[in-house]
């Protein structure tokens, strides 16, 4: 697995666009983007020498938001998705979404899984 992202629930993500561009040296940005499939507006920034920061506003953070949790997911890009799946349930993970299709990354299949560890997202590398 290749971490490609980490996502962040906000409740304004223009505000965190904001913070995010004044505090770190953003290359390069896309969104946001509404994506019905996964209930939320996303922003996906590519951070110089950093990893990039995907803010996620919406109906799907929103009770993650009134907890004061802002640290929403791991992402990590993979080549066979489903079998990425099974060796995270195998190791005591549960399918909170199944594989779905992501606007901000081309459609490529994502899946969300919550782990031990906390929530991790899983993004097909095709």
């Amino acid at each position: 697995m290749k971490l490609n992202h980490l996502g962040i629930a906000t409740k304004n993500i223009k505000k965190a666009d904001e913070f995010v561009r004044n505090t770190h040296d953003v290359i390069n940005s896309l969104g946001p983007i509404w994506d019905p499939n996964l209930n939320a507006n996303l922003k996906l920034l590519e951070i110089n020498n950093g990893i990039a920061i995907e803010l996620v506003e919406g109906p799907v953070v929103n009770s993650l938001i009134k907890k004061g949790i802002t640290l929403y997911h791991f992402c990590y890009e993979v080549d066979d998705i489903n079998a990425k799946i099974n060796q995270l349930k195998k190791s005591g993970g549960f399918v909170i979404v199944k594989p779905t299709p992501a606007l901000l990354f081309q459609n490529r299949l994502v899946s969300f899984i919550n782990t031990p560890i906390g929530i991790i997202e899983l993004l097909s590398d095709k």
